[in-house]
């Protein structure tokens, strides 16, 4: 490969490793920004499955003052 070409190959791959480290901060933020939101849907999405559980394996697990508070 001559010199011109490597150049060029190492400006793609350079642009490309800063696209997707500009994606994986744009995601980072993005879940610092909403973390909130995201645990209260993942509270009531938990809460959900709970109540979705048989009776008979809610007791299973009652020892916990968590569970049974949902319950």
């Amino acid at each position: 490969m001559s010199s011109a070409t490597e150049e060029e190959a190492e400006l793609r791959r350079r642009k490309i490793e800063e696209a997707l480290e500009a994606k994986s901060l744009r995601r980072i933020i993005s879940a610092y920004l909403n973390y909130l939101e995201a645990a209260e849907e993942d509270v009531k999405r938990f809460e959900r499955s709970f109540r979705r559980i048989p009776v008979a394996h809610k007791v299973i697990s009652s020892s916990s003052q968590l569970i049974d508070s949902f319950t």
